[in-house]
């Protein structure tokens, strides 16, 4: 029996190790399986998406040509630039943007973004939904 259970949990174990910290860096090379999961990234698109959980943390990854050009949580665990799910925003509302549709955005450090529902108008009491990276088309100023 406890071979048995060696060699049911090993392959599952090789799955979600998989998932490194670098899957975090866009451009990053990830196999993907033939999933319908899909996730809506920032141009508008519906790439797919593979769902990964690192240090406890779970991400959304957003794939094109097996390579990570979106990264994505609502993990309240996660924490970047003193800022959590559920924070208010407060005086970064001033650098808001909002991509009509899918929401507005706050850029904050290490290649980071805050997300906050579009639905309302932003306020500096408007709550973090999301964070995200992504790497903006600055060339065509699509969005700004």
């Amino acid at each position: 029996m406890k071979y048995l259970k060696i060699l049911v949990l090993c392959p599952w174990m090789m799955m979600v190790s998989c998932a490194t910290v670098s899957h975090l860096n866009l451009g990053s090379k990830v196999q993907t399986q033939n999933s319908s999961d899909k996730i809506l990234i920032p141009s508008g698109a519906l790439v797919p998406e593979k769902k990964v959980s690192i240090k406890n943390i779970k991400y959304s990854l957003g794939i094109s040509n097996n390579e990570v050009i979106y990264v994505s949580t609502s993990d309240k665990a996660f924490q970047i630039d003193d800022s959590r799910i559920g924070n208010i925003i407060g005086m970064k509302v001033m650098n808001a943007k909002l991509i009509p549709g899918w929401g507005y955005y706050v850029k904050l450090e290490n290649d980071w973004y805050a997300g906050i529902n579009f639905k309302e108008k932003i306020t500096a009491n408007s709550k973090i939904e999301w964070f995200f990276k992504y790497k903006f088309n600055e060339s065509t100023n699509v969005f700004k």
